[in-house]
């Protein structure tokens, strides 16, 4: 508060400033083969889709594609999944094959020429 504006009244207390938690993300990563995961945590427990959907809060159609697996699951709704089916959707690691995948397409184009390499682009 400003000095002109301290005049016009008094403290009544001091605030401390609490220390704030720091919170670490931790990168998750949801399993390739989650459409099947899924699929059978849901025959295991005998629920539909629409009856899932019901109860676990998700909408039907998005989980009807996560069962299909056409659309991946965000982290929250594998999480969900995973506690209300007793599955395993989430992993604190990459899976080998994929990072195999990452560093050979790394490798591949790393040195390759582009487009933006070559092109002039004229401005006016």
């Amino acid at each position: 508060m400003c000095d002109n504006c301290a005049s016009y009244g008094r403290v009544l207390e001091e605030r401390k400033a609490r220390p704030r938690e720091v919170i670490v993300a931790k990168d998750v990563f949801v399993a390739q083969d989650y459409a099947r995961i899924v699929s059978s945590g849901l025959s295991a427990k005998g629920l539909t889709v629409a009856d899932a959907a019901k109860k676990f809060f998700i909408n039907e159609g998005y989980l009807k594609q996560i069962s299909l697996g056409e659309r991946k699951p965000d982290t929250k709704v594998a999480a969900k999944l995973e506690k209300e089916l007793g599955i395993t959707l989430l992993a604190e690691t990459l899976p080998e094959a994929t990072k195999e995948k990452a560093v050979a397409k790394e490798k591949n184009f790393s040195n390759a020429i582009t487009l933006g390499d070559i092109a002039l682009i004229k401005r006016k």
